[in-house]
C-alpha cells in the first residue's frame, strides 16, 4: 500500500499472465491489419461513415431544445475526413456525438458492453490506435479479444460542456443497450471524459437533461481528475505556446492569460482562455478548474507565477486568477463533490505516477501522471459516500497517456471488468 497525499493506493507491477485464447481473439497482426487496411465491413443505413478502425461509425443526435451552440476555433475543428463525413460538418452541434463500434460488437461472448469514453482534443479512434501511425494497439483491441462487445463515443467538440458530454454519455448508454440488449454497460473513461460520465452516474444535470438511469453497471476511471486540476494556471509558461493562434491541432489548449506582452506590446489574448465570457472556446475545461495550491505549492519560477493564480497585471500577462476563471465555469468542480455516484455504480479508479509525456511541460509541482495530480486522480471519497462500491484504486508507474494503453493498464482495467 502507497499513501501519496493522503490518498492510499494499491502500489502494482506484474508480469502479464498467459491468457487463454479467446473464440474472437485475433493476432497482434490481423489487429495492425484492422488498422491500417479497412476491413470489410455492412454499413446500415443510419450509419453513414467506415474508418479503417470501425466496424461502422452511427451519427447520434439529441433534438431537444437543450444544446446552446459551441464556438469552435480552427484547431478544435474535426479533420479526420472520415469523422467529418460522418459528422456532416467538422464543428457539430453539441447535442450530435459519433457511436463507434468495433469489431465483434454483436458477436462478443460477455454479458456487459463497454462504452470507451475519451478525453479532451481525442476522438474515438485513439482506442484503437493511441499513437495514431499504426504501431500501437489499443484497448479497444485488447477488449475485442478478451470477448467484450465494444463501442466508444466520439464528442462533437474536444473541450465541450461537461454537462453536454454527461448527455451525450446517457445517450450512448441507451443506444448500447438497445443494439445489444444489455440491461446495463460498463464504462472506461479517460481524464476529462472520466468527469463527464462521473457526471452522468451522480445525476449532476443541467436543466432539461435525463436523470440517472440506472443503466451503468461499473464505471472504470482513468488518469481522471476527480478533484479538479489547476494546470493552466500553475503553468503560465505554456500560454507563450499557445499564442498567437495556430490551426495545427497540437496547440488545441487554452491560455490562463487574458493579455499577454508578446513581441514588445501587448495583446487581448482572452478569446484563447478559459474565460468563458470571451471566446468560451474551452467551457469543458473551466468546469474542470478547483484551486489546488493549499496541497501543492506553486513554484515561483514561473513567469508572473503569483498574479497568474491569484488574479491581476503582471511583468509580462494580466489574468483574472483561477477562482474567477472556475466561476465562470459554473464551479463545476464544486458542485459535483456534493454529488456522490449513484448507490447501484461500482467503481474502479485507476491514477499514474510518472510525469514523463514527450513534449509536454509535465505537471512537476507535485506527484503527478504529468497532467494530473495522483491525489486528484487517485481520490474516491466523494464518488463513493453515497454507497458506490469501490472495487479498487491502484497507482501505476505510467504516465496520463500511457494509462490508455499500457500493457499493465490493460491489464489492470481487463481484472476491473471481471
Amino acid at each position: 500500500m502507497l499513501s501519496i497525499d493522503g490518498v492510499n493506493f494499491k502500489f502494482t507491477r506484474w508480469p502479464l499472465p498467459n491468457r487463454p485464447p479467446d473464440p474472437v481473439r485475433r493476432s497482434p497482426e490481423m489487429w495492425r491489419q484492422t488498422v491500417l487496411k479497412a476491413p470489410p465491413s455492412n454499413l446500415s443505413s443510419n450509419s453513414p461513415a467506415l474508418t479503417k478502425y470501425w466496424d461502422k461509425i452511427e451519427l447520434v443526435e439529441n433534438r431537444t431544445k437543450i444544446f446552446r451552440p459551441q464556438n469552435f476555433l480552427k484547431n478544435q475543428e474535426h479533420k479526420d475526413p472520415a469523422l467529418v463525413e460522418a459528422f456532416k460538418t467538422p464543428s457539430p452541434g453539441a447535442g450530435k456525438f459519433l457511436l463507434h463500434y468495433a469489431p465483434g460488437w454483436n458477436k462478443g461472448t460477455k454479458p456487459y458492453p463497454v462504452l470507451l469514453v475519451t478525453g479532451a482534443r481525442h476522438n474515438a479512434n485513439i482506442w484503437l490506435d493511441p499513437s495514431q501511425d499504426g504501431k500501437k494497439l489499443g484497448l479497444a483491441q485488447t477488449l475485442v479479444d478478451q470477448g467484450f462487445k465494444v463501442f466508444a463515443i466520439t464528442f462533437p467538440h474536444p473541450h465541450g460542456d461537461n454537462y453536454y458530454w454527461a448527455q451525450n454519455i446517457a445517450d450512448a448508454v441507451k443506444k448500447i443497450r438497445g443494439v445489444t440488449g444489455a440491461e446495463k454497460v460498463d464504462i472506461i473513461a479517460h481524464s476529462k471524459g472520466g468527469i463527464a460520465a462521473r457526471a452522468y452516474v451522480s445525476d449532476m444535470k443541467d436543466e432539461g437533461m435525463d436523470s440517472y438511469q440506472k443503466d451503468v453497471r461499473r464505471l472504470v476511471l482513468v488518469g481522471t481528475p476527480n478533484l479538479g486540476l489547476d494546470y493552466p494556471f500553475r503553468h503560465p509558461a505554456n500560454n507563450y505556446a499557445f499564442w498567437p493562434e495556430r490551426e495545427d491541432p497540437w496547440y488545441d489548449a487554452p491560455m490562463c492569460w487574458n493579455k499577454i506582452l508578446y513581441g514588445g506590446k501587448w495583446e487581448n489574448s482572452e478569446r484563447l482562455s478559459l474565460y468563458t465570457k470571451a471566446g468560451n472556446y474551452f467551457p469543458g475545461q473551466a468546469q474542470l478548474l478547483s484551486p489546488l495550491s493549499s496541497q501543492h505549492p506553486l513554484s515561483m519560477l514561473e513567469p508572473d507565477w503569483f498574479t497568474t493564480y491569484y488574479g491581476g497585471r503582471g511583468f509580462v500577462s494580466v489574468s483574472k486568477g483561477i477562482k474567477e476563471a472556475a466561476r465562470e465555469g459554473g464551479d463545476f468542480m464544486a458542485g459535483l463533490a456534493g454529488k456522490p455516484v449513484d448507490p447501484s455504480v461500482e467503481v474502479a479508479v485507476l491514477a499514474g505516477s510518472r510525469a514523463d509525456i514527450p513534449f509536454v511541460h509535465n505537471e512537476h509541482d507535485g506527484p503527478s501522471d504529468g497532467i494530473v495530480f495522483t491525489d486528484s486522480a487517485g481520490h474516491t471519497e466523494n464518488l463513493t459516500k453515497g454507497g458506490a462500491r469501490l472495487l479498487k484504486k491502484t497507482l501505476l508507474p505510467l504516465n496520463h497517456v500511457e494509462l490508455v494503453y499500457d500493457k499493465q493498464a490493460k491489464q489492470w482495467i481487463l481484472d476491473a471488468l471481471a
